[in-house]
């Protein structure tokens, strides 16, 4: 799909979402899908999928991109923030994986803590933030 196409789509959807035609957006969003198969796509997609809570698609689109994009900053942090909720050790997965691309990045630090002592490893959890 050309940018000049992907662009008409993204606005067609964010007009949907403003206009409170949810089921319109979401249908543009799944024709979206199944005509572009890129990384830009995949994270608008993703990111349109956290917006109105449908979390196992923002998901699936967001492993797309880490599939494709081990670097990805973007793919990593949404997935470790979704995967903190829902399954926390593959949410440590994912902050080790950014903190390997970002060393010195504080907040996941903090957050990495956070999910050590939601999995009771409170000894883990204040190592990192001493």
């Amino acid at each position: 799909m050309d940018k000049t196409a992907f662009a008409a789509y993204k606005e067609l959807i964010m007009l949907d979402i403003q206009l409170g035609k949810i089921e319109e957006a979401n249908e543009l969003a799944r024709t979206l899908a199944k005509l572009s198969r890129d990384i830009n796509t995949y994270l608008f997609l993703g990111s349109y999928y956290v917006i109105t809570g449908d979390t196992e698609s923002a998901v699936s689109q967001y492993e797309n991109v880490y599939s494709s994009q081990r670097d990805n900053i973007e793919a990593i942090a949404v997935l470790a923030g979704i995967y903190s909720a829902t399954d926390p050790e593959k949410a440590l997965k994912y902050l080790d994986k950014y903190l390997e691309l970002k060393p010195g990045a504080t907040e996941a630090f903090y957050r990495k803590a956070i999910v050590k002592m939601k999995l009771k490893r409170k000894v883990e959890a204040n190592k990192i933030l001493e």
